[in-house]
């Protein structure tokens, strides 16, 4: 039984990826790039909110006039609601929209590709799901049993065991684990859970334009920090063929045509599609040629990554300067976390002199991926989906990031930077507090969190 177990493990911790997993795209050119950001922060003493990025959502599925495909993880309304404790309908919203956009024209072809977490992983029916597919919009859940293990001493025993657990034959008698008022779930549905994968993408595009952000059209996740660059032009292809491929292995189809790139255009910009490893492998190789003088600016819901992590210990050391605003991991839609892995990365990259700074949270989360390269004449910036954790980098999760070059003096470059070093400044706000706030410097916690992210025993 062991044997069998290891051999299970082995196997899907190195099983060959789904055709179109792990990929860098070609560059492609186009004067059409635009940043977005949502924020929640003090000011005066009241909490404010600045949303963007779903009203440009909403925008491209009203422009769109041959294509929609909409891949997004967190897409329900699962969380303890009370008289004080609600947030805005966003899965609710997206849904509206998207059957209002195919009613009015029908010719419009509709694709949305999610995670079965909206379902606790098939324990019941989502109502928008089953509203889109009522309406004539193509539903595809990914499958998860096509990717690799994350958590393989789990998955090892989940694979050629746990699986099979089958009490169907029962009603449902245990409690949901997003929500007290979701619908009841069974045993098998929590041992699938706990394998930890996901289909992590957050994204749309027509075929017209694109937007690629850090923000899930999930209720309790309303109020979030998130990011967001919206493309126009050819790159509208790269996006399109990377979803066409996890449609496919996913038992779906997305029948839109891929078409050629413009080898004329023309554009200030370079963009690339990064999915999966390609986004550590870009990353790291970003910030390993920044030079003395040079600037690397971070803004992340988790750093865990070890490779990352040497690699920015690194460029300080080679006099590049560094600044790094993370989430203090303490709020999880109504629940308190311990503060790992960011705290005890944080205590190592604040030993090593680098620059750190939380963004002050309340209840929301500073959900925000992203990462900024300056030199005198260039901006290089790479966001998306991908926290910079070995689940998220190291072709575990389904990612997908784009990564933008263009020059310091256009206005993209500057309203990166404003929005930078307006929440690192506390520019006509307060958004994030000094290191010492949750600094952690304790080596057993440290310990702790390595072998988490060693070994995926963990949720980041």
């Amino acid at each position: 039984l062991l044997f069998l177990a290891l051999c299970a493990g082995i196997w899907g911790a190195f099983k060959p990826l789904p055709s179109g997993i792990n990929y860098i795209s070609e560059s492609y050119v186009t004067n059409d790039v635009r940043f977005i950001y949502d924020l929640t922060y003090e000011k005066d003493g009241k909490r404010v909110k600045k949303q963007d990025i779903f009203n440009n959502i909403y925008d491209i599925i009203d422009k769109a006039e041959k294509y929609i495909v909409v891949d997004m993880f967190l897409f329900n309304d699962m969380y303890n609601k009370t008289d004080t404790f609600q947030f805005e309908e966003l899965s609710k919203t997206l849904t509206d929209k998207l059957i209002d956009r195919k009613i009015k024209n029908y010719d419009v072809d509709i694709y949305f590709i999610t995670d079965p977490i909206n379902t606790t992983y098939k324990a019941h029916e989502n109502e928008n799901l089953k509203r889109l597919k009522e309406n004539g919009i193509n539903v595809t859940m990914v499958n998860l049993d096509k990717l690799r293990n994350s958590n393989p001493i789990y998955s090892s025993f989940y694979d050629p065991y746990l699986r099979f657990a089958f009490t169907i034959m029962f009603p449902p008698y245990m409690k949901n684990p997003f929500s007290e008022t979701a619908p009841d779930v069974r045993a098998e549905n929590y041992l699938a859970l706990l394998n930890f994968k996901a289909n992590h993408r957050k994204l749309i595009v027509s075929e017209k334009e694109t937007l690629i952000s850090s923000a899930n059209a999930h209720d309790p996740s309303a109020n979030h920090s998130n990011v967001a660059i919206r493309i126009g032009g050819d790159f509208v292809n790269q996006v399109l063929a990377a979803e066409k491929a996890v449609a496919a292995f996913s038992g779906g189809e997305i029948t839109e045509e891929v078409l050629d790139q413009d080898v004329f255009a023309k554009g200030d910009f370079k963009v690339q599609l990064l999915t999966e490893k390609g986004i550590k492998k870009t990353i790291i190789q970003q910030i390993n040629i920044l030079q003395p003088g040079e600037h690397l600016d971070i803004a992340m819901f988790y750093l865990s990554d070890r490779s990352v992590i040497s690699a920015i210990k690194n460029a300080h050391k080679r006099g590049v300067t560094v600044r790094v605003i993370l989430d203090a991991n303490k709020d999880a839609f109504g629940s308190e976390k311990d503060g790992t892995p960011n705290r005890q990365v944080a205590g190592e990259l604040a030993s090593s002199g680098i620059e750190i700074r939380w963004y002050k949270t309340d209840g929301e989360q500073f959900h925000t991926k992203m990462v900024v390269t300056r030199t005198e004449n260039t901006i290089k910036v790479v966001t998306g989906s991908a926290n910079l954790t070995r689940r998220n980098l190291d072709n575990y999760n389904l990612e997908l990031d784009v990564f933008v070059e263009g020059d310091i003096n256009s206005k993209f470059a500057k309203e990166v930077m404003n929005y930078y070093d307006m929440i690192f400044k506390n520019v006509d706000g307060i958004y994030t507090l000094e290191k010492e706030a949750y600094l952690e410097q304790d080596k057993w916690r440290w310990f702790t969190y390595w072998i988490q992210e060693l070994t995926g025993l963990c949720t980041f």
